[in-house]
């Protein structure tokens, strides 16, 4: 779910303990990705596993339509060391 995302940045970015009118729907999704990504490697015993020992990495990213690419946000490992399978 999105909304406690929301809620992480809105109280991230009060003012005097006021959240803010408007949310920055790009912190917000940057927000949400650390968190999923957090998830998973907590919740999956198998992939913190291979993150630690360097066999993979975990790669929470944003897919812009109109620019056809993703952009990494939270990179968790090494995705440079060799033993990462780049398949």
């Amino acid at each position: 779910p999105i909304v406690p995302a929301v809620r992480r940045v809105q109280r991230d970015h009060a003012v005097d303990g006021h959240s803010p009118a408007h949310v920055d729907p790009e912190l917000v999704g940057r927000e949400h990705l650390r968190h999923t990504v957090g998830e998973l490697l907590r919740a999956s015993e198998l992939i913190s596993e291979a993150v630690a020992e360097g066999r993979t990495a975990v790669v929470g990213a944003n897919y812009r339509l109109d620019e056809g690419e993703a952009f990494p946000v939270v990179i968790v490992g090494d995705v440079d060391d060799p033993r990462v399978s780049h398949n």
